[in-house]
């Protein structure tokens, strides 16, 4: 496919612009749908197809290795989170850990978020760094 045939493509898609703009930006492969709001997404490790993903509800970082790419984040278990005292990772599975939390005293399966620092996941609206 040359680059005029993949322009074209992209004005002739219903994939939004601005989905189309910050997946460039993050210089992530990916694929134009017919749903406006979604993307076929890529593995930045090995270039493998990820599938097609929601890109206004999900963030594209949350799909950016598939498990094989992700396995070197992988950390022996338990460790705590650094900086969320008592609060432990379980399981952890690349992709996504299980974590005990002290204050509730319960487990949570929490999806993780890959940058240019590292591993993160979400509590309380803060990026928490694995």
């Amino acid at each position: 496919m040359t680059n005029k045939e993949f322009i074209d493509g992209l004005k002739n898609s219903k994939t939004d612009h601005a989905i189309v703009d910050r997946l460039k930006k993050a210089g992530r492969k990916f694929d134009i749908c017919d749903n406006w709001r979604h993307a076929v997404l890529y593995c930045k490790g090995c270039g493998e197809k990820l599938g097609e993903f929601d890109l206004i509800y999900e963030s594209h970082e949350s799909h950016l290795y598939c498990h094989e790419c992700a396995e070197k984040y992988k950390k022996p278990v338990p460790y705590e989170i650094e900086g969320l005292k008592g609060n432990k990772v379980v399981e952890d599975h690349g992709t996504f850990v299980k974590v005990y939390y002290a204050e509730p005293m319960c487990y949570k399966i929490k999806n993780c978020y890959f940058t240019k620092k590292g591993r993160y996941i979400k509590y309380h609206g803060k990026r928490w760094y694995l």
